[in-house]
């Protein structure tokens, strides 16, 4: 029985071994980590912009990043994950993005999830149209969006197509595409119409 035991403990170790070395997946949000809150928290909020609903193509919508390895193939990187699915990421990085755009005071952009019921002032549609990530060396954004009032009216409309450096790992495909995405928030905020109060001023 004794020759059994080192065998046992050999056996034990490397399972050890083996489960220390098993491969985590790892998550990634396009919005970059918020260092500070509302430029003015206590302000009354005057104005609500919603941001979705948020529609990208059907190839990247799932929770693993999917890269392009060349015209026509697709690889799936089962574990560098996104956050949330790759609407949500959008929206929620282009609301973080177009309130710091706007920084005006009392009014608030969230995402269509967070809006049940509160009316928005406005709401910002975007369809997705090309989000293609060449792993180590680039990210393609083409996105078209609306700004509607309240009523569904649409107020402006655009088009947003940037191709952003990503030359490494997943992580720089993450902040390419928050780089893209920030780009468009900014022509969104340049085409928002003036607040009620300043349009209406004497």
């Amino acid at each position: 029985m004794k020759p059994c035991a080192p065998l046992l403990l050999l056996s034990a170790a490397l399972l050890v071994v083996g489960c220390g070395s098993a491969p985590r997946e790892r998550y990634y949000s396009m919005a970059p980590a918020q260092t500070a809150g509302p430029a003015n928290p206590t302000s009354a909020i005057t104005q609500r912009i919603v941001v979705g609903p948020v529609s990208v193509p059907e190839s990247i919508n799932r929770i693993e990043i999917v890269v392009r390895r060349g015209e026509h193939r697709l690889e799936l990187l089962e574990l560098q994950r996104w956050a949330a699915l790759p609407p949500s990421e959008v929206a929620n990085a282009t609301a973080q993005a177009l309130e710091v755009a706007l920084a005006q005071p009392g009014t608030r952009v969230m995402v269509d999830s967070a809006a049940i019921g509160q009316g928005p002032s406005q709401r910002v549609v975007i369809d997705v149209q090309r989000f293609d990530a060449l792993l180590g060396q680039s990210l393609a954004f083409d996105a078209s969006w609306r700004v509607l009032d309240a009523k569904g009216v649409a107020l402006a409309s655009g088009q947003t197509r940037v191709v952003e450096p990503a030359s490494g790992d997943a992580e720089a495909i993450a902040a390419a595409a928050g780089r893209a995405i920030a780009q468009m928030a900014r022509q969104i905020a340049a085409a928002l119409p003036a607040p009620a109060t300043a349009a209406t001023r004497p």
